[in-house]
């Protein structure tokens, strides 16, 4: 033995009661302090998580009615190692009765069934019958748990504006999209316990981690009947139209707020993926095309407010054709016209009178009109998929862009745009940003965020927007464009509108057109702006046939579900004189009415009154009976007996309370009812019985 053996055994001591320190050292120290990484990485060994689809916030309209929910519904999964200790007899007809209990081709079952993994998906979100029918397999291997489905009580109604989630739970179109942050919840999680090589030891069984409910609650300013009543006219116009689709938009022009957007062709968000992804798409918002005429009464307020013109200022009008440089520009009217005042320019709808009224505002300042009037820019509204427009850069403006901008040509815009902008003239020339989410509520129902009204700007003065109203009033009347957009006792301010649509090949403008009408009402203190875009109407190609009658139906609705007072029967200085001059007093112009005129007029207004009544009460009555079946009809503007005549056939029970006409309802159309079940209706007013 070597003299340094006792050195070298008191070094080894050393080092080995040193190891020992250390390691005890250790297991104190994760004993009374243990590493977190060290615990998640144990518990990854001894368990397999699933991530399971979070819970969404619902979603209501501005009346607490419920759009958009989460439910719970089963999805089945498999382990396949479990599945696979089977004979293979045993797998062959298990894969076949799963198969046909799924509705899913075999070959597809097998493979999932193959895997080497140790959890695999079957179906997820299926229905309670077909959860029950794989359960009744008793398979091994074979389970269920709970997930969160998006669900919409109301099908296709606001489809283009709610949108869809996914399968993850995952906004991916329209508000589902946009908010898609504040309405999911922390994901919960579905805990497989299983051995250190990986083998479930609790076969079939699991256990849920569950996450905190923190999903956001939307308040939309939309309203489900105002929603309900602009779907119904739409779909109807674009049928008797047959025209390819359409778009319409209500709008409170006081202050931005959205209470109805629909579109056509439409879709049902609870089986998007049924419907091809251009239905999916909220043409209000994306889509970009010529306003046409619609864009007159906002060229007449900015020469107005330039000082350009004035309201009583005569134009001639070429009788019907003027030329442009090289291009020959003519109005719808083939004999055309020969001298029209500004009023009368735009009850008519003169192109060639809006030409020059175009060259006296000029170019540049017409330019930063229509940026004072919000095109050209995204409104900024919580929606995906705005566009932008288009308007010509200002270097490009030549005589002809200018003339032909002038009509609504060479620009594009978003039936967006279009009403925000007409929204402006109704509030006396205030811009307001539009919206749909008014306020944002925590699971536990507290108020998170309220949204208020912005104003964007002040487009032109409130005299002037009083001017232009007076003007677009008479287009409502007997001798314009628009007299299929009248109301019955209310005051309505509007303007049709016609333009070619841009053929995408050729770049030049196409034989197809797009018909439209946009206005406000009542026009002396306006609550709704609607917008009625129909693109390619096939019956004709005017707005004031195929268009106006829609606006007529969704604001006649409206105004009554709102209880909204009457401003006078169309009795305005818009519909009984001749401007002036604009010199009588700040938002008001002065008329001419002698008093021999005034029996003819209170003839015509009462023609007037008596075919706009007989229109709409067949409308309402048609609107009644074309409700799908297992909804409740809109009674309004029934009398009893229609009422009665509508609900008798689908087996409810009317509870009638007054006398007149229907002026609002419980439940609200369009919600699902059993037959047999009673509808209370409010009636006012005077009507048959």
């Amino acid at each position: 033995m070597s003299r340094f053996s006792p050195v070298r055994m008191k070094l080894v001591r050393l080092g080995l009661t040193g190891a020992f320190v250390l390691v005890a050292a250790r297991s104190a120290q994760l004993a009374w302090a243990p590493d977190p990484r060290l615990a998640r990485l144990g518990e990854r060994q001894y368990s397999s998580p699933v991530e399971l689809a979070p819970k969404r916030g619902r979603i209501y309209d501005r009346r607490g009615n419920v759009l958009a929910q989460s439910v719970e519904v089963e999805s089945l999964y498999a382990e396949p190692k479990l599945f696979q200790k089977m004979t293979r007899e045993q797998r062959r007809a298990g894969v076949v009765r799963l198969a046909k209990a799924l509705g899913l081709p075999e070959r597809q079952i097998a493979e999932r069934l193959d895997s080497s993994r140790g959890f695999v998906w079957l179906a997820r979100r299926v229905e309670p019958a077909v959860a029950r029918a794989v359960a009744a397999l008793d398979l091994d291997g074979i389970g269920s748990v709970k997930e969160s489905k998006r669900f919409y009580p109301n099908v296709e109604l606001a489809g283009h504006v709610l949108g869809f989630s996914g399968v993850d739970s995952d906004g991916l179109e329209g508000l589902e999209k946009e908010y898609d942050g504040v309405l999911r919840s922390h994901a919960k999680k579905f805990e497989r316990p299983r051995d250190a090589r990986g083998r479930g030891y609790l076969p079939g069984d699991g256990f849920f981690v569950a996450a905190e409910d923190d999903g956001q609650e939307l308040i939309l300013t939309m309203d489900q009947q105002i929603q309900y009543l602009a779907e119904a006219a739409l779909r109807k116009g674009v049928l008797n139209s047959k025209a390819r689709g359409g778009f319409v938009i209500v709008q409170d022009p006081r202050t931005g707020e959205i209470l109805a957007m629909a579109g056509q062709p439409t879709y049902n968000p609870n089986a998007f993926g049924k419907h091809r992804p251009d239905e999916w798409r909220n043409r209000a918002v994306t889509d970009v095309f010529e306003p046409g005429s619609t864009i007159k009464p906002l060229v007449i307020a900015a020469a107005l407010e330039q000082g350009a013109i004035r309201p009583n200022d005569i134009f001639f009008c070429e009788n019907g054709s003027l030329d442009v440089a090289d291009v020959t520009i003519r109005d719808s009217k083939r004999e055309g016209w020969g001298w029209l005042d500004v009023t009368k320019i735009l009850g008519v709808s003169s192109n060639i009178g809006m030409i020059k009224i175009g060259r006296l505002l000029g170019k540049d300042a017409y330019y930063d009109s229509l940026y004072a009037f919000g095109f050209g820019k995204k409104s900024g509204i919580d929606l995906p998929g705005e566009a932008v427009g288009l308007i010509p850069a200002r270097k490009r403006w030549s005589s002809v862009t200018l003339a032909s901008a002038s009509f609504g040509h060479n620009l594009g815009v978003t039936g967006l745009q279009l009403t925000s902008a007409i929204s402006a003239i109704a509030n006396g020339g205030t811009l307001m940003k539009p919206y749909t989410v008014r306020r944002l509520m925590g699971p536990g129902g507290q108020v998170i965020h309220d949204v208020a009204p912005v104003e964007v700007r002040q487009a032109v003065s409130a005299a002037t927007a009083a001017k232009v109203t007076a003007m677009m009033e008479k287009v409502v009347s007997e001798e314009g464009t628009g007299i299929a957009a009248a109301i019955p006792d209310y005051r309505v301010a509007g303007k049709t509108g016609t333009a070619q649509k841009v053929d995408p090949i050729s770049g030049g403008y196409s034989d197809e057109r797009i018909a439209s009408f946009v206005g406000f009402v009542p026009a002396s203190k306006p609550r709704l702006t609607i917008l009625v875009v129909i693109d390619e109407p096939k019956t004709s190609v005017y707005g004031g046939v195929v268009a106006a009658p829609i606006f007529r139906e969704i604001a006649e609705g409206s105004l009554r579900y709102l209880t909204v007072p009457p401003d006078g029967a169309g009795r305005s200085i818009a519909t009984t004189g001749t401007v002036a001059d604009d010199t009588v007093g700040e938002g008001s112009l002065a008329t001419r009415v002698l008093p021999s005129q005034t029996a003819a007029l209170d003839a015509k207004l009462a023609a007037v009154k008596k075919l706009a009544a007989s229109r709409a009460a067949t409308a309402s009555a048609k609107i009644a009976e074309d409700a799908p079946d297992g909804t409740v009809p809109d009674f309004a503007g029934l009398s009893i007996r229609g009422a009665l005549r509508v609900a008798e056939p689908r087996r409810l029970e009317l509870d009638v309370k007054g006398t007149g006409r229907a002026l609002r309802q419980e439940p609200a159309a369009g919600m699902k009812l059993e037959p047999g079940a009673k509808v209370t209706v409010w009636f006012e007013g005077r009507g048959d019985a």
